[in-house]
């Protein structure tokens, strides 16, 4: 492994469409309002806004880096790419198609793929009770954790992370105030964007029963996928979990990070890549966002022994 300096090879400012006015809008009414987002995938920068009103849209703005490198101008534009006629919640890069959205509605999520330029690909729908956090992209899939339709037993939603409806996708903070606090992303939904394919994936029990999570995951190979997540019983403290991206219920790897600050601020975030190809490490942001983990992606998936403290912590509680 190599240590980067951290000093800049190139540096150039990103310019925004003069005299648009999409990017000024900020609605009239109480009912109107925007949100926006972006996403960056190797050499590709794209802003997104979605304009929540009597007739949403979200409008795209795409930057070439490559290109860029390529001219004496100190800035990148930002180009007007493409005008949707529905508010995205979530919107990725895809690599070699273009971008894919995630609407939430009240019967579940709906995935579309549109190419660079807007066009619309395809879509599917898949029925839930909510969903959560970012996109996670691997290739022409992306995946989303969601509450499925199917019964929640009594003993996950005990330990249902009280932070969870933060990250719905239809949260709005100063509005939101009525959902359910006992709700589990105990599914991910994962859809291929270029073949249509759909599947839905339980998280292991092991993931579930006693430990909260806070729907921050990310593939770390084409197979396995980590999750963040805490334990709700002394000694407390932060878990990282590898398991099967397509086998429910495989055993998983589990590493526990000892405690250093106060249980109701130990937060879970993964460190992500700006890259379509997976990297060597996974980055675990614990602690109050004031301590990291880095893992060698070998160690989680497997290909260097290691033995796991996590059964007799759980099972000895």
């Amino acid at each position: 492994m190599v240590w980067l300096d951290g000093k800049p090879t190139l540096v150039k400012g990103l310019a925004w469409p003069a005299d648009d006015p999409d990017l000024k809008w900020k609605g009239r009414y109480r009912h109107e309002r925007s949100r926006k987002g972006w996403s960056v995938l190797d050499d590709q920068i794209l802003f997104w806004k979605a304009l929540i009103s009597e007739k949403p849209k979200t409008v795209i703005y795409m930057a070439n880096t490559t290109s860029a490198r390529d001219t004496q101008a100190d800035t990148i534009i930002l180009e007007r790419v493409a005008e949707l006629d529905y508010a995205a919640h979530r919107l990725a890069i895809i690599p070699d198609i273009g971008f894919v959205t995630v609407e939430w509605r009240n019967s579940g999520v709906v995935f579309r793929a549109h190419s660079r330029t807007g066009e619309f690909l395809r879509e599917r729908h898949c029925p839930a009770q909510a969903s959560y956090g970012s996109l996670s992209v691997l290739g022409p899939t992306v995946s989303l954790c969601v509450t499925s339709t199917d019964p929640i037993p009594s003993n996950w939603k005990e330990y249902s992370s009280p932070y969870l409806h933060y990250r719905r996708l239809d949260y709005v903070a100063g509005h939101t105030v009525d959902f359910p606090n006992d709700l589990v992303a105990e599914s991910i939904a994962t859809w291929n964007a270029d073949s249509g394919d759909f599947y839905m994936l339980k998280l292991p029990r092991a993931c579930l029963e006693r430990i909260a999570h806070d729907a921050q995951f990310q593939y770390i190979s084409p197979d396995k996928i980590a999750l963040a997540s805490s334990l709700w019983f002394t000694p407390g403290g932060a878990v990282l979990s590898v398991f099967s991206a397509d086998v429910e219920d495989e055993e998983p790897l589990m590493f526990h990070h000892g405690q250093h600050t106060d249980p109701e601020c130990v937060s879970n975030y993964l460190g992500e890549t700006s890259t379509s190809t997976l990297g060597p490490i996974v980055v675990h942001n614990h602690d109050s966002g004031r301590r990291i983990t880095i893992f060698k992606s070998e160690l989680l998936l497997g290909d260097i022994p290691v033995h796991s403290e996590m059964s007799s912590i759980i099972s000895s509680h």
